[in-house]
């Protein structure tokens, strides 16, 4: 374990639970591990490991559970979470579907009412141009 933790930084106090009390009598520093075995897995030790004037007790206790465990529970909230934004595309999908054809029926309404407004258009040149030719005669 000596290797696995003198290959670690100093850990910020997010931790929600106390920490424990070491072999020596002080409470324990949560730390993070960088090793291969176990990349950026928290776990307390000893306050005094590091410091050239103490000599450290062996304590250590793992605050994360083991990578792979931690991997499968990372794994299983993607999982869940791309399930989730599956659902969500496709109710995107659905409402684009809708206001498409709800575009496409405006358009022909408005298509509709350019056609009329033609007609009407016209229908009243060509009663001008009636009224015109029988006033003129």
């Amino acid at each position: 374990m000596t290797s696995s933790i003198s290959t670690t930084s100093s850990q910020g106090k997010d931790d929600s639970e106390t920490p424990p009390v070491c072999k020596c009598g002080l409470r324990a520093k949560s730390k993070r591990s960088t090793t291969a075995a176990n990349p950026g897995r928290r776990f307390y030790g000893c306050v005094l490991y590091g410091k050239q004037e103490h000599v450290p007790c062996d304590f250590f206790k793992w605050i994360d559970p083991p990578v792979e465990a931690r991997n499968d529970e990372m794994l299983a909230n993607l999982v869940g979470k791309l399930k989730m934004m599956d659902e969500q595309r496709c109710m995107m999908h659905e409402k684009i579907q809708l206001r498409d054809e709800k575009l496409r029926m405006m358009d022909e309404k408005i298509r509709r009412q350019q056609t009329r407004e033609w007609r009407l258009k016209t229908l009243l040149v060509g009663s001008w141009a009636m009224f015109l030719c029988y006033l003129l005669m």
